[in-house]
């Protein structure tokens, strides 16, 4: 168009102008349709169409009184046709531009109710841990005035409030994996020596075995021991043989740096494995599958992995996460 003569660049403008405006009208018709709540940002939308109008508008008038000698009334027809013209590339900015900034308020706002959502359960999470081991406490100190008269009934008890004291433990390790924080630099071999010999000092009908090289730096976000923790725990609680073996090693690839856990259980059921997928449909019906759930949260979190295999010899967890050079 910018080739062609004062009129007949007049007379595109024209025909172009009231297709543009149908074009709008039509654009942000269907684009409030499909979201009603876009309707309050209509303003920023007429705004951006004016912007556009005004700026082909005046640039057509100039470019028109620079190439005619003909009277005002020719250079403002031509600014008017190309200002109409200019109408739908600036409402195009315009919805561009509400859009984007619908995004940013929905994401804020989605930010902040997580905020909120996750300062609330972790202090309701706190008072029923403090208040369960309290109350768990007082009663297994008076199991010892019952003991003599009915010594099964007691024992039966003392497993309940032995499991309700567990649970409130595991209530704090979820937290402690579902804590997202910056990433940080950890050495894996040294995160798992520290569980293993916590675990040796905790469960002493069991045995285990560590390898590893002396450094493995990974980068996480979460707590590496913590997770580790979950799942050497689970290889030892839910084993049924006479001597509980746990074999964790820690293996530097190219790739990934790769923790193995390895027992000589009945193997992880797959109703379990399946509460990876759906955990909020079962989170109350096993809390090992709840636990596996979190420790593939973290691997997710951490651009990590985590894969179970389950043979006739027991299970075999591999938790694999990035060398520190990869995520920091």
């Amino acid at each position: 168009m910018y080739t062609a003569d004062v009129t007949q660049r007049e007379i595109a403008a024209w025909l172009v102008a009231p297709i543009c405006i149908i074009l709008l009208v039509f654009a942000v018709g269907f684009w409030v349709r499909a979201d009603s709540s876009r309707a309050r940002h209509l303003n920023r939308v007429v705004v951006w169409a004016y912007l556009g109008a005004l700026f082909l508008g005046i640039g057509g008038g100039l470019s028109t009184y620079a190439q005619t000698t003909e009277g005002l009334m020719v250079i403002v027809q031509s600014a008017v046709g190309w200002a109409a013209s200019g109408l739908l590339p600036g409402g195009f900015v315009g919805i561009y531009d509400a859009e984007r900034r619908i995004e940013r308020v929905r994401s804020e706002q989605a930010r902040e109710e997580a905020e909120q959502l996750a300062m609330g359960l972790s202090v309701i999470n706190r008072i029923l841990r403090h208040d369960f081991r309290n109350h768990m406490t007082v009663l297994q100190g008076h199991f010892g005035a019952l003991e003599e008269a009915n010594p099964e009934r007691v024992e039966s008890m003392r497993e309940h409030t032995d499991r309700l004291v567990e649970l409130a433990d595991r209530a704090r390790r979820m937290e402690e994996l579902l804590r997202t924080e910056e990433w940080t630099v950890v050495d894996a071999p040294n995160a798992v020596t520290n569980v293993v010999e916590e675990c040796r000092t905790e469960y002493e009908d069991a045995e285990f075995h560590l390898d590893g090289p002396e450094e493995a730096p990974v980068s996480v976000r979460g707590q590496l021991e913590t997770a580790v923790m979950n799942l050497v725990e689970n290889a030892v609680v839910h084993n049924d043989s006479d001597t509980p073996a746990v074999e964790v090693s820690v293996e530097s690839t190219d790739s990934a740096v790769e923790i193995d856990i390895r027992d000589n259980g009945p193997g992880i059921p797959q109703y379990e494995r399946t509460l990876r997928n759906r955990p909020g449909e079962t989170a109350l019906e096993h809390s090992n599958g709840t636990g596996l759930w979190l420790v593939g949260w973290f691997a997710e979190q951490s651009d990590g992995s985590f894969t179970i295999e389950t043979t006739e010899d027991g299970s075999v967890v591999t938790l694999s996460l990035p060398h520190a050079s990869a995520g920091v």
